[in-house]
């Protein structure tokens, strides 16, 4: 009788143990890394390329943008939800490298601004500085949705800012059945925010008047 007690307690003492760990495992939630794309769709309208001489700055802060974090979506009774890991960084620079030169007749890329307008001799018109200001997603009903804030700043020879603009790139995409954990509808969500906020950015530079009609 008294090994039975012991046993009993062994065996509540064993699941007790168990129950504690998977609650723990549950409580602090698991980590999702998300391959985002670079998916090279452009508009059309770039008909009449930009005449200056650009210099595109892709940052070692923009290439190596990672967002990590629980979005938008709540707590629930003091659980801590997964945490998602979203590398979107490269996949926007390398949109921006092909997508510049789309707009601007002679585009150079460097990983930062030369001292006094000069890299190497070169001197640029405009120089382009694109950032990631900020990053979001989320859980609709049936739905994820990511949000990616973009700004672009164009300085002249001199420094001065020619032209600033802030977008943001949405992207939703609808639950997929079997996809384990919403991975890869909220992989679809980003590529899609990544392309239109990139799309956002070059539109309006295009557009933008104080840039077509730099002299320099």
């Amino acid at each position: 009788m008294v090994n039975a007690s012991k046993n009993r307690s062994a065996l509540i003492n064993r699941t007790g143990s168990i129950t504690t760990l998977i609650a723990g495992i549950w409580l602090i939630g698991c980590a999702h890394d998300i391959a985002v794309q670079s998916i090279p769709k452009f508009s059309n309208t770039y008909t009449n390329k930009i005449k200056t001489k650009t210099l595109l700055i892709v940052s070692e802060s923009l290439s190596q943008y990672v967002y990590k974090g629980t979005g938008s979506t709540p707590e629930y009774s003091g659980v801590q939800l997964d945490t998602w890991v979203f590398p979107v960084g490269q996949p926007t620079s390398d949109l921006l490298r092909k997508g510049v030169p789309l707009i601007f007749e002679e585009v150079e890329v460097a990983a930062e601004t030369p001292p006094g307008n000069d890299l190497k001799g070169t001197t640029y018109g405009l120089i382009l500085r694109p950032s990631i200001e900020s990053f979001d997603y989320g859980f609709g009903h049936d739905n994820r949705w990511v949000n990616i804030k973009y700004k672009i700043e164009v300085l002249d020879l001199n420094g001065r800012v020619v032209f600033r603009k802030t977008v943001t790139g949405r992207g939703e995409s609808d639950v997929e059945s079997f996809d384990f954990a919403g991975k890869s509808t909220l992989a679809k969500a980003a590529d899609s925010a990544v392309q239109n906020g990139v799309n956002l950015l070059l539109d309006s530079l295009y557009e933008s008047k104080e840039v077509r009609e730099y002299r320099e």
